[in-house]
């Protein structure tokens, strides 16, 4: 229904949120590497169920960090048009990426 790459502009995982599970899972990955015992488990062959579970384990940390920021929560459904009122209270923090000066 959307042109191509255009579902950051009204959908509020692609408007940041999935950048920074990306971002915060990253880390999680890096501190666990930091371990030495774990960087020889990654380069000695970790089985495909142990970096599921690793994986599982990352998401699982980012998401609980991600989840506190309330704020920037709210604001990915705000600018992206999914907290419309009847009203329209709350139109002007509707920002789609990309469309400067537009106004609802």
């Amino acid at each position: 229904m959307l042109p191509e790459n255009h579902t950051d502009k009204i959908q509020p995982i692609d408007a940041g949120c999935g950048r920074m599970m990306k971002v915060k899972i990253s880390c999680a990955m890096d501190r666990w590497l930091e371990t030495e015992e774990n960087l020889d488990k990654w380069h000695d062959k970790l089985s495909a169920k142990d970096r599921r579970i690793l994986m599982t384990r990352w998401t699982g940390e980012a998401w609980s960090e991600l989840k506190e920021n309330k704020g920037f929560l709210k604001r990915l459904f705000e600018k992206t048009g999914c907290l419309l009122t009847i009203d329209g209270s709350g139109d002007e923090f509707i920002t789609p990426q990309g469309l400067k000066d537009y106004h609802f």
